[in-house]
């Protein structure tokens, strides 16, 4: 019999579209000087940064499970 795992991030996927629709928003923003350019860049710097480091612990997390239920699946039946 084949097992298989899957593993899909969706929060990170809503992250990264949120991510990408509120850059006009933030653009706009800084036009009109609501905030200045400097603050939206580090924001957008560590949203990018955030959302690396959850995808690599997430990818991770994933193999880790992925191995344990391979060993489990493996195991001999007492």
């Amino acid at each position: 019999m084949d097992y298989r795992v899957e593993f899909i991030p969706g929060v990170l996927w809503a992250l990264m579209v949120a991510l990408v629709v509120s850059i006009p928003i933030f653009v706009g923003m800084v036009w009109v000087g609501y905030i200045p350019w400097q603050t939206l860049a580090l924001a957008f710097a560590i949203a990018t940064a955030t959302l690396a480091l959850n995808a690599w612990l997430s990818e991770r997390q994933a193999r880790r499970l992925w191995d344990h239920i391979v060993s489990v699946l493996n195991a001999p039946t007492p």
